[in-house]
């Protein structure tokens, strides 16, 4: 295949094909195209340029692909910030919050009806109305009372880790007055 090298700046071609700057003006010579375009498969009508750099991007890409493998292979092991594998951690839900009223002498319960064993049940309430007091107990599963505080004045906070599946009850007993309800805010959650 006879090859031109023709002058990019001002159009000559080279005399012999093996010059590398132009006779004409000097500048350097850089594309080799075949006299008759129309000829042959395109590749052979690029630029020589076009030719070395399409040849040096397979570097560029096998590069990238072998980083790519890299970075796959560290978030696997857990390099990367991330967890690689085990269990995934439960979402911690937002505070509810309820306002109950306890009529005297009787008793107000709060179900939670699907506690899975390892679950967590916590929060805080506050009492107001007469001495701001008010009898509580967390009711299990099996029917025991995993607490049972006669008289809790103010705020009380709480945390309980399942050790059954079943419901767990929260017991606000006003037994103990006579005339005088209470108002109990309860917040918590339940994971």
């Amino acid at each position: 295949m006879a090859y031109s090298v023709f002058c990019g700046k001002c159009g000559a071609p080279s005399v012999d094909g093996d010059d590398v700057f132009c006779r004409k003006c000097g500048a350097r010579l850089g594309s080799a195209v075949r006299p008759d375009s129309s000829q042959g498969p395109a590749w052979d009508r690029m630029p020589v340029t076009t030719r070395a750099n399409s040849r040096s991007n397979w570097g560029r890409v096998i590069l990238a692909l072998i980083l790519i493998v890299f970075l796959a292979w560290v978030a696997e092991l857990g390099l990367g910030g991330k967890a690689a594998s085990g269990p995934v951690p439960r979402p911690i839900p937002d505070y509810k919050s309820d306002t109950v009223t306890v009529p005297a002498g009787k008793l107000y319960t709060f179900s939670f009806p699907n506690i899975k064993a390892g679950n967590i049940l916590e929060g805080y309430f506050i009492t107001t109305g007469g001495n701001n007091d008010v009898g509580f107990r967390i009711q299990s599963p099996s029917g025991g009372y995993l607490l049972d505080l006669s008289r809790v004045t103010g705020r009380y906070d709480f945390h309980i880790v399942a050790t059954r599946d079943g419901p767990y009850v929260l017991i606000f007993d006003n037994g103990f007055s006579v005339v005088t309800s209470k108002i109990v805010n309860l917040i918590y959650r339940a994971y």
